[in-house]
C-alpha cells in the first residue's frame, strides 16, 4: 500500500505570524515519522494553504498512485484546499483531528503580552476548527464521512496479536455474550478488524463459535486460496446466483479491490455496535469447503466449485459476493443442503477440489463434491 499525507493551512498566516508555518510543518514532520514507522514510505507533499496548490496535490497523488492519504488538520483553512485533492485522487482519506498538546498552557499564553503572538499560538493549536467544515463539504459534494473509534480496533488487534503469540494459535474461533459487562462489550466492539486482519495472516477467525468451519478456513488457506467465513443467506433467481458473506471476519486477502472499514450501529443479533469490514471476494473461480460432522462424531469435507461474478451486492458493512454455480442455483442448493452441512462454509480463490481430495485421502476423511 502506497501512503499519502498532507497538513493544510492558510497562506496568509505565514507573513503575519513569524515561526507559524516552521511550527505547523513540524507538527507534519512527527506525524509522518510516525506513519512510517509503521508502514514505510510516506509520500509528504507538505502544507497545502491555496486552492492551485490544492489541485496540484491531487495530481501529485494520482501520479504516485496512492492507495490511502492521511490529511492532519495543522490549523484553520479553507475547504477548498481539502476538496481538489479528495476529488481527483478517489481514494479514501482519514482526516487526522489531532491537537498538538493535550491542552494549551494558558498561563504562559495570556503572559506573552503581544497580541499578535497570542493569536499565532492560538493557530497554532487551532487544529480541530476547519474539521466540521471539511464533514460539510464532504457531505455536500457526496463523499461519504464517517467517524470511526480507530483506537479501539487498534488496541484490540494487537492484543488479539498477542493471544495468538502467546498460546501459539494457528486458528480460532469466537463466540460472545458481552451485555452487561462494560469492558467485554468494549472489547467486542472492535474485535471483527482484528479477527480479520488475523484472518488474512494466516490465523483463520470463525466467528458464531464454528469450530469446523475454522478448520475449514485453516484448510484453503494452507493452499494459498485463502478461506473466509461465509454463508448463503439469499438467492437471486434472476440471475441465477446466491449471494454469500457474514458480518464476522473476512479474509482481507482474497478482496476484490480495496476492504472497506465502516461503522454499525447494531450488531444484528449480537450485543453492541462498531466497526465492520466490507469486502467482496475477488471475481473469478472459487471453492467452496464446509468441514461438517456425522452421524456417530465421523467428520467429512464437503466442496463446490463455482465462481464469483460481478453484480450488485448489499453494502451494508459485511462480506457480500455474488455465486454462479455449473449446476444451477437450485441444483446447488438442495445438493449441498442434502448433505447436512452447517450454515457456515469457507471460501476460497480457485479450483482446488483435487486437492482437497488428496487431503482426504492422506488424512482419511471421506470428501464429497457437489459441482
Amino acid at each position: 500500500m502506497k501512503i499519502g499525507l498532507f497538513g493544510i493551512g492558510l497562506e496568509a498566516y505565514w507573513e503575519q505570524f513569524e515561526g507559524l508555518k516552521a511550527r505547523l510543518e513540524g507538527y507534519l514532520a512527527v506525524v509522518e515519522q510516525k506513519l512510517t514507522a509503521m508502514h514505510p514510505p510516506i509520500i509528504n507533499l507538505g502544507l497545502i494553504d491555496t486552492t492551485d496548490k490544492a489541485f496540484a496535490a491531487g495530481a501529485a497523488f494520482r501520479k504516485e498512485d496512492v492507495d490511502l492519504i492521511f490529511l492532519y488538520v495543522t490549523t484553520y483553512a479553507l475547504s477548498s484546499t481539502v476538496l481538489p485533492v479528495v476529488q481527483r485522487t478517489k481514494v479514501p482519506v482519514i482526516v487526522l483531528n489531532l491537537a498538538p498538546e493535550a491542552a494549551i498552557d494558558y498561563v504562559a499564553f495570556n503572559q506573552l503580552g503581544d497580541r499578535t503572538k497570542m493569536t499565532g499560538e492560538w493557530l497554532a493549536h487551532c487544529s480541530a476548527c476547519p474539521v466540521p467544515e471539511i464533514a460539510n463539504v464532504f457531505n455536500r459534494t457526496g463523499i461519504k464521512f464517517h467517524q470511526v473509534k480507530l483506537k479501539k480496533a487498534a488496541r484490540t488487534s494487537v492484543v488479539l496479536d498477542n493471544l495468538v503469540k502467546i498460546y501459539k494459535l494457528g486458528s480460532m474461533a469466537y463466540y460472545y455474550k458481552g451485555t452487561g459487562n462494560i469492558d467485554n462489550e468494549d472489547t467486542i466492539n472492535s474485535i471483527i478488524l482484528g479477527n480479520s486482519l488475523l484472518t488474512a495472516n494466516g490465523i483463520p477467525v470463525a466467528g458464531e463459535y464454528e469450530i469446523k468451519n475454522a478448520q475449514a478456513m485453516k484448510i484453503m488457506d494452507s493452499f494459498g486460496a485463502g478461506g473466509s467465513f461465509t454463508e448463503y443467506y439469499a438467492v437471486d433467481f434472476n440471475d441465477d446466483v446466491i449471494l454469500m458473506g457474514h458480518d464476522g471476519p473476512g479474509h482481507m486477502a482474497i478482496a476484490d479491490g480495496k476492504c472497506k472499514v465502516k461503522p454499525l450501529t447494531v450488531y444484528h443479533g449480537k450485543s453492541g455496535q462498531g466497526l465492520s469490514v466490507e469486502m467482496s471476494v475477488k471475481k473469478g473461480p472459487v471453492t467452496l469447503l464446509s468441514v461438517l460432522e456425522q452421524q456417530g462424531g465421523k467428520l467429512m469435507m464437503l466442496i463446490a466449485e463455482g465462481e464469483s461474478v460481478a453484480g450488485p451486492i448489499l453494502e451494508i458493512g459485511n462480506t457480500n459476493s455474488r455465486y454462479k454455480f455449473p449446476i444451477g442455483t437450485r441444483r446447488f442448493m438442495n445438493q449441498w443442503n442434502s448433505h447436512g452441512p452447517a450454515h457456515h462454509c469457507a471460501v476460497g480463490l480457485g479450483h482446488i477440489s483435487s486437492k482437497i481430495h488428496k487431503l482426504g485421502q492422506l488424512i482419511n476423511m471421506e470428501v464429497v463434491k457437489v459441482c
